[in-house]
């Protein structure tokens, strides 16, 4: 099917009418995500838009890998798992605000922390000896 040709009115028009129609839209709520991670900075490590970029540049792998598995590529199996494991865990931080993975980056480059905040035995312990706690 052949395309219509437009005059120069009518693109100017159509411009303008697209125009007016993106700024009505404003901008997106993001509301099916975490408001904590949708209000990270952009330069922080694990804001909304690098974790979209990673799920993005991981999703684009999957098509390679999942070939490397029709071909019986040794060890092919467990890097599509991988890959598929850790999208979905990016995809969950996005809705909940809990990083899963023990890894973080666009090629799981960099190992995450752990914080430790004391055990209950640890808490009880010093309730029992701290009387002011009492």
């Amino acid at each position: 099917m052949r395309r219509r040709k437009l005059t120069t009115e009518q693109k100017q028009a159509a411009a303008e009418r697209l125009a007016a129609a993106r700024a009505k839209k404003g901008e997106p709520s993001y509301s099916q995500y975490c408001q904590a991670v949708v209000n990270l900075p952009p330069d922080h490590y694990l804001s909304f838009k690098t974790v979209r970029s990673w799920i993005k540049s991981n999703r684009e792998k999957l098509p390679m890998l999942k070939k490397a598995v029709r071909n019986k590529d040794k060890g092919s199996i467990m890097r599509m798992s991988m890959v598929q494991g850790y999208i979905s865990n990016m995809e969950s931080y996005l809705r909940t605000g809990l990083w899963l993975d023990m890894f973080y980056g666009e090629d799981q480059e960099y190992a995450t922390g752990w914080l430790k905040y004391g055990t209950i035995f640890e808490a009880q312990q010093h309730a029992c000896n701290n009387p002011a706690v009492q």
